[in-house]
């Protein structure tokens, strides 16, 4: 969609006011930054645009989906390092509609069938998170007594290892992700919550505890269409060192972070954080022909990783594709 088209898109939608209420009201979270989870935007996401659609569906399809896409590029703009997500949502918002609406139940209003299908799929959605930790293939995962490795802290490696502690008892090492320093909140819900043995280590670590980790589980932010991923700066070199010492590596990564876009480059797919939080500014100052880069991602390349899980169980990265074939239409790849 051109810019032109975009603008055009938007302005048209703000005659609608509910849903235009509901757009501006995420907007304005996602630029506080008020969103820790993909979940919650994602789920957001669905619900901003599922008023969208309902708004309106009445002008045609052809309407609904120039609203949809305008409105979700318009969000994925704003979305930070959940861009991904919110794109990935709004493309399975717009199959959903096109079948609907290329197919509806001539016993409802155009309105009315518009509005069962999204809740449908919210429904569906709403229980994505309890599926991606219960499914047996993904509690399998991990064995009593296992030694396993993270990096950071991710929100579904966390409901997974906690719901693996109410069977299991094993052992986790936590990465902190200097300098975020997230892996230390992990620690102390794992420590706490699941009363898991827990051993908080610097990055600069990792190589030298590697050879007792039996396996590697990390999160991601999403996974691209040749089952590579975008994962928090870092995550590679963890990868790169679980490589080395042949130790399996498992990404968990919900459906709604798999994407149909292919990766360009390492540094075309990072977004560059504020280099103060890895040089202080005084020192920076002293050395004013060094270019301090603080990429917020890594991509990670598919053949890192040993194993994809998902709320469908788990796959190879190799055969991402084929999910999303399932869960996109071609057309709607470029929002």
């Amino acid at each position: 969609m051109e810019t032109k088209d975009l603008e055009a898109a938007i302005q048209a939608l703000s005659s609608h006011k509910k849903a235009w209420k509901f757009v501006e009201a995420f907007s304005h979270e996602l630029l506080r930054g008020s969103y820790t989870d993909s979940y919650d935007v994602a789920n957001q996401t669905a619900e901003v645009l599922k008023v969208v659609a309902v708004a309106t569906c009445m002008a045609g399809l052809k309407n609904v989906r120039r609203s949809l896409r305008a409105v979700g590029r318009y969000l994925a703009g704003l979305g930070g390092k959940y861009t991904y997500v919110i794109g990935n949502v709004t493309r399975r918002v717009l199959k959903l509609v096109q079948e609907t609406l290329d197919d509806p139940d001539e016993e409802f209003s155009i309105q009315e069938n518009t509005k069962e299908a999204l809740s449908l799929f919210l429904d569906e959605f709403n229980q994505t998170r309890d599926t991606m930790v219960t499914n047996a293939a993904v509690a399998e995962q991990i064995h009593s007594a296992e030694v396993i490795l993270t990096f950071g802290r991710s929100a579904t490696v966390e409901r997974l290892l906690l719901e693996a502690a109410k069977k299991r008892t094993f052992e986790v090492v936590i990465a902190e992700n200097s300098p975020r320093g997230d892996g230390h909140g992990l620690a102390k819900v794992l420590a706490s919550e699941a009363k898991l043995d827990v051993t908080l280590i610097p990055d600069s670590a990792i190589f030298a505890v590697m050879p007792r980790v039996h396996k590697v589980i990390i999160g991601a932010e999403a996974v691209l269409a040749n089952g590579s991923l975008i994962a928090p700066a870092g995550t590679l070199l963890v990868t790169t060192v679980a490589r080395h010492y042949s130790k399996p590596v498992v990404s968990c990564a919900e459906l709604y972070k798999v994407t149909p876009l292919f990766p360009l480059s390492t540094m075309a797919d990072s977004k560059l954080l504020h280099p103060a939080t890895i040089l202080n500014e005084e020192i920076a100052l002293e050395i004013p022909n060094v270019n301090i880069v603080n990429p917020a991602n890594d991509l990670v390349p598919a053949e890192m990783i040993s194993l994809l899980l998902s709320d469908n169980g788990g796959c190879s990265p190799v055969v991402v594709h084929r999910l999303v074939k399932q869960l996109y239409d071609e057309v709607e790849v470029p929002l």
